[in-house]
């Protein structure tokens, strides 16, 4: 399995990556709400509002330019030793983050997420303060390339970028192709537990199911994610459950559900668990999409 670290891609198998060109100043662009926004330069302190963006920011090598995160934000390593080193400050939520600590870092650029995150009381204030606010909001494996690459390009960390992005397709090429022909068992993702919520289409996680082979049970509801019953799962039956409950959250949570002992992928002892973040869009997707692959299709990835 290739591994792609979110702070450090070694990639001694690829060839050179063609020389890319510098970002030309001012750069304008528009972000994924639509927003035009134009940097005058290379950021030099940046604000994430999400792990997500954080990650992103890492991956193409600018980690050391973030001056404020969320208080959500766990990965890597690195980042994680800078805030408790407090040389990164905590900005509090994604939609409650401290407006006086984001201003006191006086950052170019505030990386948030979704239109309502933007919409949101404190970003409208920064706004009004005339700081520079950047919707990166992907909401599937191609949408991560995407933001890798313009947050390559807003960084001046083009080349960088351009070989995460050929490491990323080389990997979920090799996976499609694998499975292709395979033949296509059941899954269940579930995303928490009590209540239970899964994923249904347009989620990053059915996705994630398609490409690696499988057939989401609830690809059929009204939106990416909902609350369902213990009932329609039992009834659905599964071939293979995936977990992507907190990591403290055992396994026997599901398995010793009233009812749930028929289910196949219980019967079968096919019952996985995987980290929340592999089911994130961040720069570690692919990876995790081969991962749930070879969860799915053992067989071929020996």
């Amino acid at each position: 399995m290739v591994l792609l670290s979110a702070t450090l891609l070694a990639l001694p198998s690829l060839p050179p990556a063609p020389e890319q060109e510098s970002t030309t100043y001012p750069f304008v662009f528009t972000d994924d709400l639509g927003r035009e926004v134009k940097l005058s330069g290379p950021p030099m302190k940046i604000v994430t509002l999400v792990p997500t963006n954080t990650q992103i920011v890492y991956a193409v090598g600018a980690g050391e330019k973030i001056v404020g995160v969320s208080r959500f934000d766990e990965f890597p390593p690195e980042l994680v030793e800078r805030v408790r080193d407090a040389t990164v400050a905590t900005v509090g939520g994604g939609y409650d983050p401290s407006i006086e600590r984001i201003v006191s870092l006086d950052p170019d650029i505030i990386l948030a997420n979704g239109q309502s995150q933007v919409s949101s009381k404190p970003m409208k204030r920064l706004q009004g303060l005339g700081y520079e606010i950047v919707g990166i909001n992907p909401l599937d494996i191609e949408g991560v390339i995407e933001n890798i690459l313009l947050v390559g390009r807003m960084m001046d960390e083009t080349e960088r970028a351009e070989e995460i992005v050929q490491e990323m397709r080389k990997i979920i090429e090799s996976v499609e192709l694998k499975t292709a022909e395979a033949p296509k068992p059941k899954v269940y993702i579930e995303n928490w537990h009590d209540p239970i919520f899964t994923v249904g289409p347009g989620s990053i996680q059915d996705e994630m199911i398609n490409r690696a082979g499988g057939i989401n049970i609830f690809s059929d509801l009204p939106k990416g994610s909902a609350q369902i019953g213990a009932e329609p799962v039992i009834s659905r039956n599964p071939d293979i459950i995936i977990s992507f409950n907190d990591q403290k959250i055992g396994l026997e949570v599901i398995t010793n559900r009233p009812g749930w002992d028929i289910i196949n992928a219980v019967k079968n002892n096919r019952v996985y668990l995987m980290d929340p973040q592999e089911g994130s869009p961040n720069p570690r997707i692919a990876n995790s999409l081969l991962k749930m692959a070879e969860l799915i299709h053992p067989e071929l990835f020996k």
